[in-house]
């Protein structure tokens, strides 16, 4: 499944999820996908305890690590290659510009960072699942926020944010193990500006990712879209500013690079940029001032 029809996917589900929620139905996420008389013999927490049994699931070993080793000897382990690392997409949909600040060098935003990633350890179709204890169940996906702390999530962090709030998050499990992820992010991001063409000027501010403590031999990370990672569905219109675009492109940082030792010996972090251009509405200045 790549990950433009998984994203659209999900926006799919999260419109009837609305609709239901909005209509005072009292359903789990879970139970609406998944009727009974379909193969359903669990209740979706149930399910979750056992996906999430620690007995059985180490939320410390990353998938793609705990799946090449579940099977192995201790002295297999030494000789064993290092397995890929985890594939990590992200996109943003940016629902609020609170504030251009030129002068102090940033911009206050919300929205939705959305994060993707895959662990065969929590699928329960039979194709793919690589457990065979699991009990039966017809769930297209679970709603599984409330396990957060009990599974493998990627340490991500907003490396340019000056202060950042991240007050509710959902996450998704779906049964070929895809896992979708949604925070909600109150951000003042940096933004170091251009005004020499001030009223008719463009800036370009970036939303910077990263992970705290995996670096590329553990994750890789890049965007949803290789065309841009910002999405303004439902953006209020600014008096000031108009967004006019967004993008995103990679970089990868070494400590050789900086301290000039052998890049062999350190280790390096990828950062994923994503855009957010804006054009300033040089009316505003003539209608005002």
């Amino acid at each position: 499944m790549t990950a433009r029809l998984l994203h659209t996917r999900h926006q799919a589900v999260l419109k009837i999820v609305f609709l239901l929620l909005c209509c005072g139905l009292q359903l789990s996420v879970a139970e609406l996908v998944c009727s009974a008389g379909e193969g359903q013999t669990v209740r979706p927490d149930e399910f979750l305890r056992e996906l999430t049994d620690p007995t059985k699931y180490d939320k410390l070993q990353r998938p793609t690590e705990a799946i090449a080793t579940k099977n192995l000897k201790a002295s297999d382990l030494r000789t064993m290659k290092t397995p890929p690392p985890e594939d990590l997409t992200y996109d943003f949909s940016l629902v609020g510009l609170w504030d251009v600040d030129a002068k102090g060098g940033f911009i206050s935003v919300s929205g939705y960072l959305r994060q993707y990633w895959t662990d065969k350890r929590l699928a329960w179709n039979s194709t793919v699942a690589v457990r065979d204890d699991l009990p039966p169940a017809c769930f297209t996906y679970i709603s599984a926020h409330a396990y957060h702390d009990k599974l493998w999530t990627p340490d991500t962090y907003i490396d340019n944010a000056i202060t950042v709030q991240k007050p509710e998050n959902l996450l998704f499990i779906y049964p070929d193990g895809s896992i979708w992820k949604s925070t909600l992010v109150v951000a003042k991001l940096k933004c170091g500006m251009n005004l020499k063409r001030m009223p008719f000027d463009t800036q370009k501010c970036l939303l910077t990712l990263t992970t705290y403590s995996m670096n590329p031999s553990i994750v890789h990370i890049q965007p949803v879209d290789a065309d841009g990672g910002v999405s303004v569905a439902g953006l209020p219109p600014s008096v000031q500013w108009e967004y006019f675009g967004g993008g995103s492109e990679m970089e990868y940082w070494n400590e050789a690079q900086e301290y000039g030792e052998e890049e062999t010996a350190v280790a390096g972090w990828e950062y994923l940029h994503l855009a957010v251009k804006l054009k300033r509405k040089p009316m505003y200045h003539i209608q005002y001032f």
